[in-house]
C-alpha cells in the first residue's frame, strides 16, 4: 500500500508460506506498474534476502529501489511505536 493506506497490489498464498516469501511476486508487479516508486516501507518480518534481491533485479532494469526496515530499539520495553506502521495497520483495521 501507498503512504495514504491505498492497496497498490495484494497477492493470497496458503497460510503456510511466510510474508516475506511470497513479497517479490507483489513487490515486482507493483514496482513494474508504479514507476515512481522508489522507497519501500517494511517491518523487520522482511529483513534478509529480500532487499538484495530487489536490488539484484532493478539495477538490470536501470532503476534504484530503496528497502527501509523499520525495527523497534534493542533497548525499548513495553510499546514502541514504528515510524509509517500505522499506516498498514489503518487499512488492514
Amino acid at each position: 500500500m501507498d503512504v495514504l493506506g491505498l492497496v497498490l497490489g495484494c497477492y493470497v498464498t496458503a497460510a503456510n508460506i511466510a510474508d516475506v516469501k511470497a513479497a517479490p511476486g507483489v513487490l515486482f508487479w507493483v514496482l513494474q506498474m508504479y514507476g515512481r516508486i522508489v522507497k519501500i516501507l517494511a517491518d523487520k518480518g522482511y529483513r534478509g534476502d529480500l532487499g538484495t534481491l530487489l536490488t539484484h533485479f532493478f539495477a538490470q532494469a536501470g532503476r534504484q529501489v530503496e528497502l527501509e526496515i523499520s525495527q523497534r530499539p534493542d533497548k525499548a520495553k513495553g510499546f514502541q511505536l514504528e515510524p509509517k506502521r500505522w499506516i498498514v495497520e489503518r487499512t488492514w483495521s
